[in-house]
């Protein structure tokens, strides 16, 4: 294969990927959520929050985020300096 051909191919699984998940995300507002919540009650109790509940709510969405990012999933890259050797190895004290 060609590298044109090669990351057409690349950016259409892509593609594809992302629609299969938004399909489902779709699926699951559309079909599963409304047995157990209804929308319009959902949106009157958020619409009825106070500025320091909206904030309050904030810290453990920031502080999950935190965590999962700092754990190095498959998702995220390792940069660099995470892969690299010590570039100076520490030689004992000679006493």
């Amino acid at each position: 294969m060609e590298p044109t051909s090669r990351s057409a191919r690349k950016r259409w699984i892509r593609v594809a990927h992302i629609s299969v998940s938004l399909a489902i995300v779709v699926a699951i507002f559309a079909s599963g959520i409304p047995k157990f919540a209804n929308y319009a009650d959902v949106g009157r109790a958020v619409k009825d929050l106070t500025w320091l509940e909206i904030f309050v709510l904030q810290i453990p969405l920031g502080a999950v985020t935190y965590v999962i990012w700092q754990r190095k999933k498959s998702w995220r890259k390792p940069v660099p300096h995470e892969l690299a050797e010590p570039a100076v190895a520490v030689a004992p004290l000679a006493g």
